[in-house]
């Protein structure tokens, strides 16, 4: 509006303040206050005005009213007790009680506000202590430049917006960029850039770039990047923050606790780093792991129809597969799982009737592979504990010790590093070292005489083995038929040695235990017997052979059917029974059987096929054909893993970024940490996440068929886009943001409108430095409401249509013609049933301007004084008058006072005075009767006080 400004004319001066004083006298009125308690202060500004006991306006053009309040600032006002603005406080306004302002152009509106530079504070002890900042709302404040604060008690740092009660309170000095929408919203912040929306959400956050949508969502938070949606989403605890970067999670109760960890769906939990957990209640534990599944719908209840009731990972690269069931109550049953890094397990757990707790497989051991479940009461599946162990059937065993361990067959064990359990119950015990043997006091060293670890197959002949090969360094089984010739040879050796020391077997000289016996030293021959006319002897006392030609003791072969197991033993008669291997098989299409073999290289062989066969099957697995509830069905090319701790899952899908994912056909997942999920979604910036089919993001989050984003924006909708606009979001099928910051929300809407950057808003003229781009809820054409919106509180909320009716109720309009158009030549005020106000009017200049009351007051004055010159010049003239027509009265009277002669022929000349209303005359007369005495002549002359003249004549006739 344009400023009235006084003149320095002392009576004009006198008469504004008494303007002043009646305006200040109304609203003390208005108070209760009596018109005798109005009293004028001191106004030492030019043109200024005070109005109140001790109240001061020293600014040039100021205003000051109310006790003690002090407008010190050019052209400030200050109304209200102890209201102050500061000599530097130029155009600023402080009303209430105990206002404040101390800089340039600001506004303290309330008991006990505050406000600096260009800055807006609203509200019972509101505080706008930063310029340019507003702070609406009871004990609201602001810390920090362009900040905003609305609604009880809450706080904003620098470029920060809290909205709600209590939003934004207590946060970290240095704060910076904060959003905080809903009431406890951001509370005990430290960080910059975090964004929540809800209930409490984003509190007890020391981070930055943490996004918390939903009641409770992203609380207890340490990490960076980390986004949380949905009821309590995403949420630590106090002495258990969520210290982990950049993760998600989408869903009431979700939680992802490690960093780059994904978490989708209600009370879904990633565990570890890069770990994808998705589906209501899946736990994903290991790194880089992927769970997808459920929970029962009806645990600890009978049900004809058992469904998987749980499966975990909880390892680096693990994979699990299988169910677990639970048809009888009271029971529990575990389904498969892989703890161990790039564990492997498959098959479950299921417990059909009576009490007890049946467990699946399990695979807790890096790189390690249990296959085969459980189906009774209080039995565990197959269980591979050590590193790179393998356990294979039903309750098959490799302990926690026995890394690269092998049990193959229904409850076997495997309890050494490298052992080897084969066959149903097999188990492998601690290694003996036997590095030789003593025949007849000779020693004989054995080749492998100190084995790494133990081969077990039970009570089992081990048949079909080769013969191994004999020689001083062979550690080759040998089988029976080898021993039998051995027997055989000895036999033939017993029959021929005879005692002595000459013939056959002869003795060499030397201390006892030390000669040496020679059998047939000075003869030809190829064999020795010992044949005698009774038949075979036996030949006792004989060492353990030591060299590769020595005689073998029962003892030593006893030692080898010892180790081949399966029942071998060596006879009375010196022959060796041929051991029984009883083994679980493993057919080409990957059915499993048993059969018993008698020697070691079948019984191998058949393991070598079994284990060839489980590969092909493993392969047919990894080629698409699958497992029972897991099924591959495509053509395409082969899945790419090249990131480091990366997974690629679907036909031609690539994750080539550290940490990256990349699920579906031809799925791109190409920086680090980056998430694509669907058919051709490509995920290429670090922490980007697309989610839908064809949906593509860059540095960003899109998520829906065909969502688009980048520049750190985020698209959720099919079809959605927030491309080349940096910051925006795009909410809602078919949504598309175009400006930076901007947000679209709602299917089909867009958002194109930047920021006002510097422009002059309509209406107020004041130019807006924000760079946010515009929300919007539709398009041309395609508009919305927005409904149940609270009524704006500050300068740049959105307001209600009540709002605008309260404004609309006390606004100027335009008058309606009949027929409802509108008439631009009328204009109402008000409602048109009591007089309305018009404030803030410049003084018209041109004929048709309106005037305001000062101009109306000139007016009136310089007609009064007109008036009162008129009226006096007509008073004036009035008494004059009245003093004529007095002294005219008075001739009159004189004139009336003439006596005449009585009788006929007489003459008379007279003199008479007359009086009226303090004026007076003289007449002189002359009258005469004739002589008839009919006839009578008058006349006279008269002068009076007022120096007029008269005269009269007049004659009658008698009779």
């Amino acid at each position: 509006m344009d400023t009235i400004k006084n003149t320095t004319n002392a009576t004009t001066h006198a008469k504004r303040t008494q303007v002043a004083a009646a305006a200040a006298a109304l609203v003390l009125l208005h108070a209760g206050a009596a018109w005798s308690q109005v009293a004028s202060g001191t106004a030492n500004g030019a043109n200024s005005n005070a109005v109140g006991t001790g109240s001061t306006a020293n600014g040039p053009d100021s205003l000051a009213i109310s006790r003690g309040s002090s407008a010190g600032g050019i052209d400030s006002i200050a109304i209200g007790h102890n209201a102050t603005n500061d000599t530097n406080a130029q155009y600023s306004i402080a009303i209430g009680s105990g206002a404040h302002t101390n800089d340039y152009e600001g506004v303290a509106i309330g008991r006990g506000t505050f406000a600096v530079a260009g800055s807006l504070a609203l509200g019972r002890q509101a505080q706008a202590g930063y310029a340019s900042s507003i702070a609406l709302g009871d004990s609201t404040q602001t810390f920090g430049v362009n900040s905003v604060a609305l609604g009880q008690y809450a706080e904003a740092r620098e470029e920060s917006i809290s909205i709600g009660d209590n939003a934004g309170r207590y946060g970290a000095a240095g704060n910076s960029y904060n959003v905080g929408i809903g009431a406890s919203s951001s509370l005990f912040v430290t960080g910059s850039e975090n964004t929540a929306v809800g209930v409490g959400a984003g509190s007890r956050v020391q981070g930055s770039g943490n996004a918390a949508f939903g009641s409770g969502a992203g609380t207890w938070v340490t990490g960076n990047g980390n986004v949380a949606m949905g009821l309590n989403a995403g949420s630590g605890s106090n002495g258990s923050p969520i210290t982990a970067y950049s993760t998600v999670a989408i869903g009431s109760n979700s939680l992802a606790t490690q960093t780059a960890g994904m978490a989708l769906g209600v009370a879904a939990n990633a565990q570890a780093q890069s770990a994808i957990a998705m589906g209501w209640g899946a736990t994903a534990g290991g790194t880089a792991s992927f769970v997808a599944g459920g929970r029962s719908a009806g645990d600890n209840a009978a049900a004809a129809n058992a469904t998987p009731a749980s499966s975990g990972s909880a390892a680096t690269s693990a994979v699990v597969m299988g169910g677990a069931y639970n048809a009888a109550a009271p029971g529990a049953a575990v389904g498969a799982s892989a703890t161990g890094v790039n564990a492997v397990s498959i098959g479950g757990a299921t417990n059909t009737t009576g009490a007890g707790t049946v467990t699946g497989a399990s695979a807790s051991g890096r790189n390690a592979i249990a296959i085969g479940g459980s189906d009774t009461t209080a039995t565990t599946g197959a269980q591979a504990s050590g590193d790179n162990a393998v356990a294979l059937g039903r309750g098959a065993r490799v302990g926690a010790t026995a890394s690269r361990g092998l049990a193959l067959g229904a409850n076997s064990q495997a309890t050494g590093a490298d052992d080897v359990a084969l066959g149903s119950n097999s188990q492998t015990t601690a290694v003996q070292a036997t590095p030789s043997v003593t025949l007849l006091g000779t020693s004989y060293t054995f080749a492998g005489g100190t084995p790494t670890a133990a081969l077990a197959v039970g009570n089992r002949q081990i048949q079909g083995v080769a013969a191994g090969q004999v020689s001083s360094t062979s550690t080759d089984a040998v089988n029976g038929s080898q021993l039998y010739a051995t027997n055989q040879a000895l036999s033939s050796l017993a029959a021929n040695v005879t005692n002595g020391t000459t013939g056959l077997v002869q003795q060499t000289g030397g201390s006892p235990g030390n000669g040496g016996i020679t059998v047939g030293g000075s003869t030809g021959g190829t064999t020795v017997s010992f044949t005698g006319t009774g038949g075979d002897r036996r030949l006792s006392g004989v060492a353990n052979g030591t060299a590769t030609n020595d005689a073998a003791t029962v003892g030593q072969l006893g030692g080898i059917t010892t180790a081949l197991g399966g029942g071998a033993q060596v006879n009375p008669d010196g022959s060796i029974q041929a051991p029984s291997y009883t083994l679980n098989t493993v057919s080409a299409g990957g059915t499993a059987g048993s059969a018993t073999y008698n020697n070691v290289g079948d019984a191998l062989g058949s393991l070598s096929s079994s284990v060839g066969n489980l590969n092909t099957f493993a392969n047919g697995i990894a080629a698409g054909g699958g497992i029972k509830y897991f099924r591959a069905n495509s053509s395409g090319a082969d899945a790419s893993a090249t990131g480091t701790d990366s997974i690629a899952m679907g036909p031609g899908s690539v994750a080539s970024g550290n940490g990256a994912i990349a699920q579906g056909a031809n799925a791109l997942a190409s920086n680090t940490n980056s998430i694509a999920i669907g058919t051709s979604a490509q995920a290429t910036g670090v922490n980007s996440v697309a989610i839908g089919a064809n949906a593509v993001a860059l540095n960003s989050v899109a998520v829906g068929a065909g969502a688009q984003a980048d520049q750190g924006g985020a698209a959720f909708g099919d079809n959605a886009v927030a491309r080349a606009a940096p910051q925006g979001t795009a909410l809602g099928n078919g949504a598309v943001v175009q400006s930076s910051r901007g947000v679209a929300l709602g299917a089909g809407s867009v958002a194109d409108r930047p920021g006002m950057n510097g422009q002059a808003e309509a209406f107020t003229g004041q130019a807006v430095t924000s760079t946010q781009g515009a929300v919007s809820v539709g398009t041309a054409g395609g508009e919305r409401q927005i409904t149940n919106v609270a009524g704006g509180t500050q300068a740049t909320d959105a307001v209600n249509v009540r709002q605008l009716q309260a404004v609309q109720a006390g606004s100027v309009q335009y008058a309606r013609r009949a027929d409802g158009s509108v008439d631009a030549q009328h204009v109402v005020l008000g409602d048109g049933s009591t007089p309305t106000t018009v404030s803030n009017v410049a003084a018209g200049v041109a004929p048709t301007d309106a005037v305001n009351v000062q101009q109306l007051n000139a007016g009136l004055q310089a007609q009064q004084q007109y008036n009162d010159a008129r009226a006096s010049q007509l008073q004036q003239q009035i008494t004059s008058n009245r003093q004529q027509a007095s002294a005219g009265v008075a001739s009159a009277m004189a004139l009336a006072g003439l006596p005449q002669p009585w009788a006929p022929g007489k003459n008379m000349t007279s003199a008479a005075v007359g009086s009226y209303d303090g004026e007076a005359a003289l007449a002189v007369g002359l009258s005469r009767i004739d002589e008839s005495g009919r006839w009578v002549l008058k006349a006279g002359g008269t002068v009076n006080s007022r120096g007029k003249v008269g005269a009269s004549v007049g004659a009658g006739w008698q009779w």
